[in-house]
C-alpha cells in the first residue's frame, strides 16, 4: 500500500514537471517538425525508385521440378544476386544506355548517378533489382538494361564452356567429309574391281566415323542446353510517377516526436540538476520539521511590476492565498499547544524568498482572530515590511533601542483597516545593526512586548545567511519559522541556514513554502473562491478600497526589489 502511494506521488510529481514545461515541449516539437518538413521540402532533392524482377530456373529443373531443384534455384539466386552487383556489369549497362567510356570512367571515380540494391526474395527463386536515382527515367532504364545485359552475359558465359569441344568436333566432321569426297572421286575414276571394293569399304568406314561425330556433336549441344540456367524477366521496371524520398510528412512527424523527447529529457535533466527546493517533502527533510503552510503562486495576485498584492488577507480575503495564511495561522496554533508563541521570528535562507510578505499577512491573519499583533520590522538593512504595510520607516526600532527617553510604544503604528495590528518599523539604518539587535535593550524590548495581554509579536528579520541578525534574534523568541521559496531557494543554502538556526538554540517549529505552483486541485479551489470574491469585492468597505489603492500606489513607486 505504501509502495502504491509512493508511486502515485512520484507520477504526480512527474506530471507537475511536464505540465509546467509543457509549453517548451510543444514548442520544441513544433520547431523540430517544421524544420524537418522545410528541409525535406526545399533542401533535399527527390529520389525516385524503379525495380525489375528476374526468375531463376535451374537447368536441372527443365525436365521436371522437385524439392532439390527448388533449393538449387534459391542458391543460384543468391549467387546471381552477388554477380549483379559487380562494377563491370554496371559499366556495360551504362555503355549500352549510351554513356561514353569517359563518362563511365568518371562515374567510377566520383560515384554513379544511381543507387543499386539487389535482393533475393526470401524462399523464392526471384531476384529484385532496385535502382534509385534523382532521374526517374534513368532509374527505370538502368534497371531494365542491367537485367538484359546480365541475362546475355550469363548465357554467353555458360555457352563458352562447350564452345571448344564443339569447334573440335566441327573440325573433325569437316575433315571426314572432305575425306569422303576425295575417296568418292577416286572411286568414280577407278575401273579395277578390287580397288573399287577397297574404296567403297573406306567410304563406309568414314561415314561411320562421321555418324559417330555427328551424334557426339548433338550430345554436346543437348548437354549445353541442359546445363544453362534459364533467367527471364517477370516484372520489368516502369518509370516511377512519384519520389520515394524524402517522405516529408513522415520526416516531420518523426522529427516532432524526437523534438518532444529531447525536450522532455532536457526538462528532467534540468530538474535533476536543479538544486532548489521544489516539494514539501524536500523542505521537511531539510528542516526536520513539518511544512506548516503552502502559499500558492496565485496568478490573480501577480502584479505587472513583479510585486503584486502584498496584504492579500485584507485586499483579497477570499483568495486561495488568503486562505493559505489562515491555514498557516491554524497550524501555528496547533504547534503552540504546549509552548505558547508569544514572539515568532520569520526569516529565510536568502533574499526574495517572501519572508516579509509572510510576516505581514500572518500578522493580519492572527489579528483577524482578535489577538493583539505587533509586527516588528527588524530588517534594518533592507526593510520591506513597512513598505508593504504602507507605513513610514522612521522613526522606529532603531530609535526605540537607542533613545531611552521615549517610550517604545510611541513608535508603534497601526495598520489601516485593522487597528489591533501594530507595526514597529525599522527606523533609521544604524551603523551596527547586529550589535543593536543583540543588545540588552533589544532583549528588554522583546520582554516588554511579551507582557502585553493577548499579544503575538511577529518579527521580520534579515535572511539567515545575509547577516547574523536572524541567528541572534532566533535565540530570543519562542519560535522560528523559515520561509522557503519553491524553485528559488537552494537546498544547500536552506540546509546551511537551518543548521545555523539550530546551533543558536532556536526552536524551529516548522517551515513555510512560498510561490508554490498551483496544481489542478488548487486551481479548482481558486475558481471556487474567485467566484465568491467577485461578489464580495463589490461591497468592500470604503476603508478597504482605500487601503487597496494606497497599497498599489506604494508598490508601484517602491524601488526596493528584495523581500
Amino acid at each position: 500500500m505504501e509502495d502504491d502511494l509512493t508511486m502515485d506521488i512520484d507520477l504526480r510529481a512527474y506530471w507537475v514537471i511536464i505540465r509546467r514545461w509543457l509549453w517548451l515541449i510543444v514548442l520544441a516539437s513544433l520547431l523540430a517538425g517544421v524544420t524537418a518538413y522545410s528541409v525535406s521540402r526545399w533542401l533535399v532533392e527527390p529520389v525516385y525508385s524503379a525495380a525489375v524482377r528476374l526468375v531463376i530456373q535451374p537447368s536441372s529443373s527443365l525436365s521436371g521440378a522437385n524439392y532439390s531443384d527448388i533449393m538449387a534455384g534459391q542458391r543460384a539466386a543468391l549467387t546471381y544476386a552477388e554477380m549483379l552487383k559487380e562494377l563491370p556489369l554496371q559499366e556495360s549497362a551504362l555503355l549500352q544506355l549510351g554513356y561514353t567510356e569517359a563518362q563511365v570512367a568518371a562515374f567510377a571515380e566520383v560515384g554513379f548517378p544511381y543507387g543499386l540494391t539487389v535482393q533475393p526474395m526470401r524462399d523464392t527463386q526471384v531476384i529484385e533489382i532496385g535502382v534509385e536515382s534523382t532521374d526517374p527515367q534513368l532509374a527505370a532504364d538502368f534497371a531494365n538494361t542491367l537485367a538484359q545485359v546480365f541475362i546475355a552475359q550469363n548465357q554467353e558465359r555458360q555457352a563458352a564452356r562447350y564452345r571448344d569441344t564443339q569447334e573440335r568436333l566441327q573440325e573433325q566432321v569437316q575433315s571426314i567429309e572432305e575425306d569422303i569426297g576425295r575417296v568418292k572421286a577416286q572411286l568414280a575414276s577407278t575401273t579395277d574391281t578390287q580397288e573399287r571394293a577397297r574404296l567403297e569399304t573406306q567410304i563406309t568406314q568414314l561415314q561411320d566415323s562421321l555418324a559417330r561425330l555427328s551424334s557426339a556433336y548433338q550430345s554436346i549441344q543437348l548437354a549445353e542446353l541442359q546445363a544453362v540456367d534459364l533467367i527471364s524477366v517477370i516484372g520489368p521496371a516502369r518509370v516511377p510517377q512519384g519520389p520515394v524520398r524524402p517522405r516529408k510528412a513522415m520526416n516531420a512527424l518523426l522529427a516532432a516526436v524526437v523534438g518532444a523527447m529531447v525536450a522532455v529529457g532536457g526538462v528532467f535533466l534540468r530538474e535533476y540538476l536543479d538544486t532548489t527546493v521544489k516539494t514539501a517533502e524536500e523542505a521537511e527533510s531539510l528542516a526536520q520539521a513539518p511544512v506548516l503552510g503552502k502559499l500558492w503562486d496565485e496568478p490573480a495576485l501577480a502584479g505587472a511590476d513583479g510585486t503584486g498584492e502584498r496584504m492579500v488577507v485584507l485586499t483579497r480575503p477570499l483568495s486561495i492565498t488568503a486562505e493559505a495564511y489562515r491555514l498557516l495561522r491554524a497550524n501555528l496554533q496547533f504547534a503552540a499547544v504546549d509552548h505558547p508563541l508569544k514572539a515568532l521570528l520569520i526569516t529565510s535562507p536568502s533574499p526574495q524568498d517572501g519572508k516579509s510578505t509572510v510576516a505581514l499577512n500572518l500578522g493580519l491573519a492572527l489579528g483577524a482572530t482578535g489577538k493583539q499583533v505587533i509586527l516588528v520590522d527588524a530588517d534594518m538593512r533592507r526593510p520591506q515590511l513597512c513598505h508593504y504595510a504602507g507605513v513610514e520607516r522612521e522613526p522606529g526600532l532603531s530609535e526605540a533601542l537607542v533613545d531611552r527617553s521615549t517610550d517604545w510604544r510611541d513608535y508603534l503604528k497601526p495598520v489601516e483597516g485593522m487597528e489591533n495590528v501594530m507595526i514597529l518599523p525599522p527606523g533609521k539604518i544604524p551603523p551596527n545593526p547586529t550589535e543593536l539587535l543583540g543588545s540588552r535593550r533589544m532583549a528588554e524590548l522583546l520582554e516588554n512586548l511579551r507582557q502585553i495581554e493577548n499579544v503575538v509579536v511577529v518579527i521580520d528579520s534579515p535572511p539567515v545567511l545575509a547577516a547574523a541578525d536572524a541567528v541572534i534574534l532566533a535565540s530570543q523568541v519562542d519560535g522560528v519559522l523559515p520561509v522557503l521559496r519553491v524553485g528559488y531557494t537552494d537546498r544547500r543554502v536552506a540546509a546551511q541556514s537551518i543548521e545555523q538556526l539550530r546551533r543558536s538554540g532556536a526552536r524551529l517549529i516548522g517551515t513555510v513554502l512560498s510561490r508554490v505552483p498551483t496544481d489542478g486541485k488548487s486551481g479548482s479551489y481558486y475558481y471556487y473562491y474567485s467566484d465568491e470574491e467577485k461578489e464580495t469585492r463589490k461591497s468592500l468597505w470604503p476603508w478597504r478600497k482605500k487601503q487597496e489603492r494606497k497599497h498599489r500606489v506604494k508598490s508601484a513607486k517602491s524601488q526596493v526589489t528584495g523581500d
